[in-house]
This record gives C-alpha cells, sequence and structure tokens, in this order.
C-alpha cells in the first residue's frame, strides 16, 4: 500500500468529514405558522373559547413532534459519535504516516 494512496485517502476522509460535520451542525427554525393554531390564538385572545376537538388535535400532534424531536436527538447523538470514531480514525492513519515517514 504506498503512501500516496493513503495521503489521498487520508485527505479524502478529511474532506467527508468536513461536509458531514457541516451538515449535522446546521439549525432548522420551527415556528407556529398555522391557520389552525393561529385561529385558536386568536380566539383565545380575544376571550371566546376553542373546541375540545381542535385542543386534543393540537395536544396529539404536539406530542407526536415532541417524540420526533426525541428520536432525531438521539439520531443526532449516534451521528456525533460516528464523526468522533471517523476523526479517531484519521488521526490514527496520520500517525501511521508520521512513523512510516521516519523509517
Amino acid at each position: 500500500y504506498s503512501l500516496r494512496k493513503l495521503k489521498k485517502g487520508t485527505a479524502f476522509v478529511a474532506v467527508a468529514l468536513t461536509v458531514v460535520g457541516a451538515g449535522l451542525a446546521s439549525q432548522t427554525e420551527v415556528k407556529a405558522d398555522n391557520p389552525r393554531y393561529t385561529d385558536a390564538h386568536n380566539a383565545v385572545t380575544q376571550g371566546r373559547t376553542v373546541p375540545l376537538q381542535n385542543l386534543l388535535h393540537e395536544m396529539d400532534k404536539n406530542g407526536k413532534l415532541r417524540s420526533e424531536n426525541e428520536e432525531l436527538k438521539a439520531d443526532l447523538q449516534k451521528k456525533e459519535q460516528e464523526l468522533k470514531n471517523l476523526n479517531d480514525d484519521v488521526k490514527k492513519l496520520n500517525d501511521e504516516v508520521a512513523l512510516e515517514r521516519l523509517k
């Protein structure tokens, strides 16, 4: 296995980690811009009551979104660990290359 191929492979992994890491770090903004939410909010602020069915529907939807959020957080933690492991592998490869150069 040549050092030239090893260098190219290491560089490829480093670039890939940079791209993947940038994707993991992006943030997503979520806002309550839904007609049902707006109608319910307006009804409450104007002193009107909100139908129980609408409230239950929104609570159910909120619960599903919370569950999805927890799953996404867990997936993100797994990806972060994978990224850390890949970074460790790159460091080991760099150390091996440095040792080969000294020989």
